[in-house]
Protein backbone atom coordinates (compact mmCIF):
# COMPACT_ATOMS: atom_id res chain seq x y z
CA UNK A 1 0.00 0.00 0.00
CA UNK A 2 1.28 3.49 -0.84
CA UNK A 3 1.45 5.84 2.13
CA UNK A 4 2.56 8.95 0.19
CA UNK A 5 -0.98 10.27 -0.34
CA UNK A 6 -2.41 9.44 3.05
CA UNK A 7 -4.12 12.51 4.55
CA UNK A 8 -2.84 13.72 7.90
CA UNK A 9 -4.63 12.35 10.94
CA UNK A 10 -7.46 14.46 12.36
CA UNK A 11 -5.30 15.20 15.40
CA UNK A 12 -2.88 17.14 13.18
CA UNK A 13 -5.69 19.26 11.72
CA UNK A 14 -7.14 20.01 15.15
CA UNK A 15 -3.68 20.92 16.49
CA UNK A 16 -3.30 23.47 13.69
CA UNK A 17 -6.85 24.66 14.29
CA UNK A 18 -6.18 25.28 17.96
CA UNK A 19 -2.86 27.05 17.31
CA UNK A 20 -4.24 29.09 14.41
CA UNK A 21 -7.62 30.08 15.78
CA UNK A 22 -8.56 29.02 19.28
CA UNK A 23 -5.50 30.12 21.26
CA UNK A 24 -4.95 33.51 19.53
CA UNK A 25 -8.67 34.35 19.59
CA UNK A 26 -9.43 33.19 23.10
CA UNK A 27 -12.90 32.28 24.24
CA UNK A 28 -15.82 33.38 22.06
CA UNK A 29 -18.63 35.05 23.94
CA UNK A 30 -21.50 33.39 22.03
CA UNK A 31 -22.04 30.21 20.05
CA UNK A 32 -22.88 32.27 16.97
CA UNK A 33 -19.54 34.08 17.21
CA UNK A 34 -17.73 30.73 17.57
CA UNK A 35 -19.55 29.27 14.54
CA UNK A 36 -18.68 32.29 12.41
CA UNK A 37 -15.01 32.18 13.42
CA UNK A 38 -14.79 28.41 12.79
CA UNK A 39 -16.43 28.77 9.36
CA UNK A 40 -14.02 31.57 8.45
CA UNK A 41 -11.05 29.46 9.55
CA UNK A 42 -12.19 26.48 7.48
CA UNK A 43 -12.69 28.69 4.41
CA UNK A 44 -9.23 30.21 4.93
CA UNK A 45 -7.71 26.74 5.39
CA UNK A 46 -9.20 25.46 2.14
CA UNK A 47 -9.03 28.52 -0.09
CA UNK A 48 -6.16 30.74 1.08
CA UNK A 49 -3.59 28.73 3.05
CA UNK A 50 -0.49 28.03 0.98
CA UNK A 51 1.04 24.57 1.05
CA UNK A 52 4.62 23.67 0.18
CA UNK A 53 3.62 20.34 -1.40
CA UNK A 54 1.36 22.24 -3.82
CA UNK A 55 4.15 24.53 -5.07
CA UNK A 56 3.14 27.15 -2.48
CA UNK A 57 -0.37 27.60 -3.81
CA UNK A 58 -3.62 27.12 -1.91
CA UNK A 59 -5.56 23.86 -2.27
CA UNK A 60 -8.32 25.79 -4.06
CA UNK A 61 -5.83 27.30 -6.56
CA UNK A 62 -4.21 23.92 -7.08
CA UNK A 63 -7.54 22.27 -7.89
CA UNK A 64 -8.29 25.00 -10.45
CA UNK A 65 -4.86 24.57 -12.07
CA UNK A 66 -5.18 20.78 -12.25
CA UNK A 67 -8.69 21.07 -13.70
CA UNK A 68 -7.48 23.49 -16.40
CA UNK A 69 -4.55 21.24 -17.30
CA UNK A 70 -6.77 18.16 -17.55
CA UNK A 71 -9.27 20.04 -19.72
CA UNK A 72 -6.58 21.14 -22.18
Amino acid sequence: MCWDNVPPPPEAWFAGFKVGLVHPLGACTTRHEARVEIANYILWYDRTRRHSALDYSSPHQWDRIVTLIRAA
